[in-house]
């Protein structure tokens, strides 16, 4: 199992990326020792809706190649100092 500090709401969160045959274990482990701490499920939507609030663009759904970070007033997220190393 991996575990990255991850979130598409802007809320602390982590992605959990398992194995599928140990997925719904670990699932029910989680949400047994999570309940004294308040943890419950998340629905898709909801995140949608808070990632949509928190104006994180999500590549494919909000913007595309037609759709850009400029047509968002996102230019901020955009760097175009980075410099590529090429082998």
């Amino acid at each position: 199992m991996y575990a990255m500090r991850l979130t598409h709401t802007g809320e602390d969160g982590f992605m959990l990326y398992i194995s599928s045959e140990y997925a719904l274990c670990v699932y029910d482990m989680l949400m047994k020792q999570g309940k004294d701490y308040g943890v419950i499920n998340a629905r898709y939507f909801t995140q949608c809706t808070l990632r949509t609030e928190r104006m994180y663009p999500l590549w494919g759904h909000d913007i595309d190649k037609k759709t850009t970070p400029f047509h968002l007033n996102r230019e901020y997220h955009i760097s175009f100092n980075v410099k590529i190393k090429s082998n």
